[in-house]
């Protein structure tokens, strides 16, 4: 008996590590901006131009179908009451 509780409490702890990490290590979801390309992009392919301009900063042209990818960040303290 001592032993099923144990194995139990075994399977438990290992669902809840492999449910937590799996659902934690998930990539966010690509949104795209627009579904059908950019307004004025039709029927226009190409790779992406990433260029470094002379102050540093990257530089991104010829983008057909832009996205955004939300950040989600975990609270490092809980919210304050108010």
């Amino acid at each position: 008996m001592k032993n099923l509780i144990t194995l139990q409490r075994h399977r438990v702890s290992f669902v809840f590590v492999f449910l937590s990490t799996t659902l934690h290590a998930a990539e966010p979801k690509e949104i795209l901006l627009w579904p059908n390309g950019a307004p004025g992009s039709e029927g226009k392919t190409g790779d992406e131009i990433v260029r470094i301009a002379d102050n540093g900063e990257h530089v991104l042209s010829n983008i057909h179908n832009p996205a955004s990818r939300p950040i989600c960040r975990q609270r490092t303290r809980p919210l304050a009451a108010q």
